[in-house]
């Protein structure tokens, strides 16, 4: 092993030191009653608020909505996580020390392994909390769940959640690319090299591929509604279901979706629903959350099924589209109590 090698493994190894007491991952909540946001550092052995009282926060929001209390000392997992960390330490100075290519090629596969157990692990656990909601919590919503993102930003009722890695996350990712850099010093000439490479986009794809299921864009025209049958050819209207499996459903118009959603039999377990998505009105094309989406029903706005009711992103957006007294504004609870009685009749 070349010296480089060796000592980039060691600089790997001794870096995840950092783990212990850099936080992850981090959780932040963004709403209007709270401009200082909420959020949440999940560390290698315990979760903690940003600020003293965020956690208790959360955990009272919480309980109106039937989700469970976060309670860091029953989660198994972040008792195990500091030996796992050191085991990767140790492991990554004997292999510095030790001069041989298999050992990193061993230890990257590893810490690569369990970086993917951890963020399926941590998938999981956003699933049971946002999913496995409480019957007699005081506020119920047709068909929302509250999974807060493994990665990225989505809307959550009035909370928008965001979810990154924070320092000691970012220490993970860099470790693993130096232990992936000193494999292939490691290498004896150049040609080795080029024969890996495809190895080493393959790490890095698995690394940072995302898990969420999203929705995909209508091919207006080409697609045709999952409930009727009719070619979706409005860029106007249209909406989806996304399952947690990735499969998509679409539609071409809300009232479609929503009139499915409360027939069909596969869908009595709402936990087997990621999201819903309609288009945005006033935006051909763009999907948007069709349970925080801002809705108008109204006959001036002509849908393919005739329930017309047009989506809005924002609640100004959908009060100037008010073109009647008998125009109606509703929110997603409405919009779904409203098809039941109404459009399904």
């Amino acid at each position: 092993m070349k010296n480089k090698a060796r000592i980039l493994m060691l600089i790997a190894s001794l870096i995840l030191i950092g783990i212990y007491f850099l936080p992850i991952w981090n959780i932040s909540l963004e709403a209007p009653q709270f401009p200082e946001g909420l959020g949440l550092y999940i560390n290698v052995s315990s979760i903690e608020g940003h600020k003293e009282n965020d956690l208790n926060s959360i955990n009272n929001l919480n309980h109106y909505i039937g989700m469970k209390k976060i309670e860091p000392d029953s989660i198994a997992e972040l008792k195990i996580m500091p030996f796992i960390i050191a085991f990767f330490i140790t492991f990554g100075i004997v292999t510095s020390l030790l001069s041989k290519k298999w050992l990193i090629l061993i230890w990257v596969v590893l810490l690569l392994g369990i970086s993917i157990v951890g963020i399926y692990d941590f998938y999981l656990w956003g699933y049971d909390y946002g999913h496995n909601l409480d019957p007699k919590a005081i506020i119920k919503i047709p068909g929302q769940s509250y999974q807060p993102p493994v990665f990225g930003t989505k809307q959550l009722l009035n909370f928008t959640a965001h979810s990154y890695p924070a320092a000691g996350g970012i220490l993970l990712g860099v470790s693993l690319l130096l232990g992936i850099t000193a494999f292939f010093l490691a290498k004896k000439n150049l040609q080795s090299v080029q024969n890996n490479k495809l190895v080493l986009v393959f790490l890095f794809g698995a690394f940072f591929m995302s898990c969420n299921p999203e929705p995909k864009a209508i091919e207006f025209g080409f697609d045709n509604c999952h409930k009727c049958g009719m070619t979706i050819a409005d860029e106007k209207w249209g909406a989806e279901i996304v399952t947690h499996k990735g499969k998509v459903y679409k539609f071409d118009a809300v009232e479609c979706m929503v009139a499915y959603y409360l027939e069909e039999k596969k869908f009595n377990r709402d936990d087997e629903i990621h999201s819903f998505w309609t288009i945005n009105y006033l935006q051909a094309k763009e999907l948007i959350d069709a349970t925080t989406a801002f809705y108008l029903k109204s006959p001036e706005y002509q849908s393919p099924m005739a329930f017309n009711a047009p989506s809005f992103k924002t609640q100004e957006e959908r009060d100037k589209a008010i073109k009647t007294e008998m125009d109606i504004p509703m929110d997603w609870i409405a919009l779904v109590e409203a098809i039941r009685k109404e459009w399904m009749d």
